[in-house]
């Protein structure tokens, strides 16, 4: 490449020039890109830079254009670049598509700035970095990367190309108005010291029949250029090895795995990170772009309180450094993810750690401070802290190497299996002779978890299995955890049956109104007119009242709780332990992501509210008037409704040997 142009030496630029000037220094000669703040200054700059080195600018009609401009300039041959922010990103999103079904080479810059639509257009923010991920549709792996400096844009921009052309792929550089106006000593090294990776080409024999898309064991096909006699095909559409359409199954499954794997196969030489006092640390800060600085500020005042913090810098964004935040969560008590967003990258942190970790977050319009960063470290130190114990109270009773749980944030589920938990503790029973079984779906799932012999059956048999284990060795304590729809719906002849015959068990039904595993589908206890993903249109069926199904089946002890009262069902568990006969206590249950999300209780803690104002003991109510109704102002009534001592089921025994 010619290197005339490069401006060797010390400069005071904002991070836009940077990164134009990175872009000559690397070799780009195309620009296509149309004016948007906060990054038209490095359209300008490479407005009258670009002809100085002989090659073209073009300001496009509109941003779709512009990318479209540079694909083709790289299908030529060029190193080809386009410079947006937030609404013109989103215009490229089709065309970022074909550019990596094409596999052609181009570097995407983003200044974000406050979003979403128009939003802020001169003030920084950092929200579109899932849209970096996912905005383009299809099964996609992005690369992308966060300068944080205006010399780090530079130096980006260089490696942006190079990664670009080594492996065939659109690189985007998501920096933000901090980085892009922010003016800083930028040193550009000597041309001959600036790294340069060619893309890799054909060796020019055999044109005929040369397959464009046909690549080798690093998953890398050569690149042909335009105008080099192979007479090659380029399209979107799902192609094969000579790039001719092939519509089949086969086909795109085989050429998308490939531009996946590419980039997985690759990942390790594409991602960047940089560590500070990461040796001892035990809370790991993580952040990017300009909200870096003030991470790694924080980072310092807290050491400097004594506290052994640590800060991973994300250079790349993705592919995400995963086996990296994986090795530290070996060692670290909890993390830290600031970011000037909502929270975007905190839920990847959340995928692949089960420490806390704590999100500092702005929705955009001025750079994140230190302090609440230092904040959030004070109080993940104050959690570990407070972790720090020699033994939890329920560490006999709950399988600890099996948590994290699955349930979702919100769940009550795992209220109801604590309260479990610490009937057991308090039992007089022994804990090798209390038995649990569970049936299908998210309650279902409790057995796993409970440190007693435990049995996860199959759907709606969780019955008559304990039925069989309680018959077969009376000394067992047996229990069944399940739910509604195992219990009442697939499982509701043997529920029935167990009542009739009085069985010493006991029934934990955690009644979420849904089948909540799978998706949040109408159920046997969903109210009526309450809407499910298979009720769209509100519940045209009536619920089982459950508390009247069981006292009329015969069960010797009935109640109905929620996981608000966890005093309540811890007691009623003790009790049931004791009681002769069949002992069923329901629970009602938050169930945010199933139930919730159509009946106006997207957290958790909403619908326990809604139980907190709308419970009433019902002492005196008919069982018949127990039903639960969620409409108008009628109470949901709890308590403790059957409590009888009819005889319980007694296999017939023949004196004397069979």
């Amino acid at each position: 490449m010619t290197t005339a142009g490069v401006l060797t030496g010390q400069h005071f630029m904002n991070g836009d020039h940077a990164c134009a000037e990175g872009a000559i220094a690397a070799g780009c000669r195309f620009f296509g890109g149309y004016p948007i703040t906060p990054s038209t200054e490095i359209a300008e700059r490479l407005a009258r830079r670009l002809p100085e080195v002989g090659g073209v600018f073009i300001q496009m009609e509109d941003e779709l254009g512009s990318i479209a401009a540079i694909l083709g300039a790289s299908a030529a041959g060029a190193r080809a670049m386009t410079a947006t922010s937030g609404p013109g990103f989103s215009l490229m999103m089709e065309n970022l598509g074909l550019g990596i079904m094409m596999e052609l080479p181009c570097l995407i810059v983003n200044v974000q700035r406050g979003s979403p639509s128009t939003g802020l257009p001169t003030l920084p923010g950092q929200s579109d970095i899932m849209q970096a991920r996912w905005g383009t549709h299809g099964d996609v792996r992005a690369v992308a990367y966060a300068p944080w400096s205006p010399q780090e844009f530079f130096d980006l921009t260089v490696l942006g190309f190079n990664v670009a052309d080594r492996y065939r792929v659109p690189v985007l550089l998501m920096a933000d108005e901090v980085v892009g106006h922010m003016v800083e000593r930028v040193t550009i090294p000597d041309p001959d010291s600036i790294p340069r990776w060619e893309r890799k080409r054909p060796n020019g024999k055999g044109k005929a029949g040369f397959k464009p898309f046909l690549a080798g064991e690093d998953l890398i096909p050569p690149m042909v250029h335009a105008g080099e006699g192979y007479r090659v095909h380029f399209t979107g559409l799902t192609h094969d090895e000579r790039g001719y359409p092939d519509m089949s199954a086969e086909a795109h499954d085989r050429l998308v795995r490939r531009l996946v794997n590419k980039i997985d196969l690759h990942a390790a030489e594409i991602i960047r990170t940089e560590g500070y006092h990461l040796d001892d640390a035990r809370i790991v800060v993580l952040a990017f772009g300009s909200t870096a600085r003030s991470a790694r500020r924080a980072v310092r005042e807290a050491r400097a309180k004594g506290i052994p913090a640590g800060f991973l810098r994300l250079i790349s964004v993705w592919p995400f450094p995963v086996e990296e935040l994986r090795k530290l969560a070996r060692a670290v008590d909890a993390f830290v993810v600031a970011e000037m967003n909502l929270g975007q990258l905190i839920t990847e942190v959340e995928r692949y750690v089960t420490q806390p970790v704590i999100g500092v977050q702005h929705a955009g319009g001025a750079m994140l401070p230190p302090e609440p960063i230092l904040k959030a470290i004070e109080e993940a130190a104050a959690m570990a802290q407070a972790r720090i114990a020699e033994k939890h109270p329920l560490d006999d009773i709950i399988r600890a190497e099996r948590m994290p749980h699955i349930w979702c944030p919100g769940c009550g589920i795992v209220i109801a299996m604590r309260c479990y938990a610490h009937a057991l503790l308090r039992s007089e029973v022994p804990a090798e002779k209390h038995v649990v079984v569970s049936g299908i779906g998210c309650s279902g799932r409790v057995a796993g978890y409970m440190n007693i012999d435990s049995y996860h059956t199959t759907h709606g048999r969780a019955i008559p299995f304990a039925v069989g284990l309680k018959l077969a060795n009376p000394e067992l304590e047996v229990l069944v955890f399940s739910g509604d729809g195992d219990l009442a719906a697939i499982g509701g002849n043997h529920l029935i049956h167990g009542a009739r015959r009085n069985v010493d068990i006991t029934v934990i039904c955690t009644n979420n109104f849904n089948y909540g595993m799978t998706g949040g589908q109408l159920g046997p206890t969903t109210p009526y007119m309450a809407r499910t993903t298979t009720s769209p249109y509100g519940c045209p069926e009536l619920p089982f009242n459950l508390v009247y199904l069981l006292a009329a089946a015969g069960a010797n002890f009935v109640s109905r709780w929620t996981t608000l009262h966890v005093r309540q069902v811890i007691d009623d568990i003790l009790y049931a332990f004791q009681k002769p006969g069949f002992s069923f206590i329901e629970v009602l249950s938050p169930c945010p992501i199933g139930f919730g999300k159509s009946n106006d209780f997207e957290q958790g803690i909403e619908e326990m509210k809604f139980y907190r104002e709308r419970c009433q003991l019902g002492d005196g109510v008919p069982l018949e008037d127990l039903g639960i109704d969620l409409t108008g102002d009628r109470p949901i009534y709890v308590g403790r409704f059957v409590d009888r001592d009819a005889p319980p089921y007694t296999p017939v025994r023949l004196e004397g040997e069979r």
